[in-house]
């Protein structure tokens, strides 16, 4: 009988973790994890899919999410926690569980994995263009081609601090629930695939199998010149540099978990 065993990729909007899932996805070993969508999302869920509401959607999501060998991996944006979890609650099955057993019930054995991103400018920058055109990953068209991105310094100011804001909204979950994630780096990721993995298979004490083959992962990155441009555009103005110091507040919070 396998033993079943489940972990969330706990991220924030443009970290590279459609690019993480596949990457574990190829493993065939660490299940194939999916971003839960939200029940406005008719497109995925009904039409994709083929549930006919949502509830029958949440509960196959796991499966959807779970290779042959028992591991479930899925992928929540901190919105998309706080529905799941609203809406487990209001789940006769689910009803009168407490938080972390909550999550444990509908994910058995959960563990979890945090993946952010150091460099904030990079994320904001990537957040806004992903906004403008609708492209949140490379194998999307663009819905809006014919529009010309504009640079809007404020914007991506505003990115930042959300996206700083939904970091600590992670760690005050961690810290709540006593969890210690593993703690993944979109700068180190992104360029040592194999080492990710083993990582990844250590932390969930998975064997790591005597010969890994990864194959090419079909998601490429996005950054191009016009990236480049609005970094250094944001870093003349003097205004981004107030954020320094609550940036330092949030990364010596990670590093006590």
């Amino acid at each position: 009988m396998l033993k079943k065993k489940s972990y969330i990729i706990c991220t924030t909007p443009r970290c590279g973790s459609s690019l993480l899932c596949e990457l574990l996805s190829n493993t065939g070993i660490l299940g194939y994890p999916k971003e839960l969508e939200t029940q406005d999302n008719e497109l995925v869920w009904r039409d994709y899919y083929k549930f006919p509401h949502y509830k029958a959607y949440l509960d196959e999501y796991p499966v959807l999410c779970t290779s042959s060998n028992g591991i479930t991996g899925v992928k929540l944006m901190w919105m998309q926690l706080e529905k799941l979890i609203k809406k487990l609650r209001a789940t006769p099955e689910y009803a009168w569980y407490k938080m972390p057993n909550l999550l444990n019930q509908y994910l058995p054995n959960c563990h979890y994995i945090y993946l952010r991103r150091h460099d904030k400018l990079r994320q904001a920058v990537s957040f806004s263009k992903a906004i403008q055109t609708g492209v949140w990953s490379s194998n999307q068209e663009n819905i809006n081609d014919k529009k010309e991105l504009e640079f809007d310094f404020n914007q991506i100011n505003d990115l930042i601090q959300l996206i700083y804001d939904y970091e600590l909204k992670w760690f005050s979950f961690f810290k709540e629930y006593r969890i210690k994630p593993l703690i993944l780096e979109y700068e180190f990721f992104h360029i040592n695939f194999a080492e990710t993995i083993v990582e990844v298979l250590n932390y969930l004490n998975l064997d790591v199998p005597e010969k890994l083959e990864l194959p090419a992962p079909s998601l490429r990155k996005q950054s191009d010149k016009l990236t480049e441009l609005w970094i250094e555009k944001c870093m003349k103005n003097y205004q981004f540099n107030k954020n320094l110091p609550f940036k330092t507040r949030v990364d010596n919070y990670f590093g006590t978990l």
